[in-house]
Order: structure tokens, then sequence, then C-alpha cells
């Protein structure tokens, strides 16, 4: 039985390695994005495009909104109004 484990741990070994390198990849697209959408959300407030002022959805508004998404072409959604 050892040496089945020997056989395997090599290959265990490489295929944690191509795990590794893959989350780093990741790592770094995540951290890209972050900076990307900081610099958007940045953008927005300097050119006045905040959600600042704007009325809330209230829950109910929310729930509505989606359960007419969701029946949306199945002839009832005049029903929820």
């Amino acid at each position: 039985m050892e040496e089945k484990k020997e056989e395997e741990s090599p290959s265990q070994m490489e295929e944690a390695k191509k795990l590794v390198e893959e989350m780093k990849k990741q790592n770094e697209e995540l951290k890209r994005n972050l900076e990307r959408a900081e610099q958007l959300e940045a953008n927005k407030i300097l050119g006045g495009e905040t959600s600042a002022g704007k009325q809330e959805e209230t829950e109910e508004e929310k729930a509505l909104k989606s359960a007419k998404a969701l029946i949306s072409g199945s002839g009832f959604e005049d029903r929820l109004n």
C-alpha cells in the first residue's frame, strides 16, 4: 500500500501546484476588476452620477418588479397591477 501513496504523491503535488497557479491568476484578475470598479465609482461620484437624492424602491416595489419579471410573457402579468 505504501507504493501506491508514493506513486500518487507526485501527481497530487503537480495538481496542487496547478491549482495554486490558477488561484494566483484568479486573484490578480479579481484585483484588477476591483481596481476598475473603484475607478468607475470614483468617476461616477466626480461626474455627479451618484444615487444621492434618488428615491429607493420599497421592498414591496422590489417584490412586485421581481414577480412581473418572472411571469412576463405568461399572460398573467396584468393581474399583478
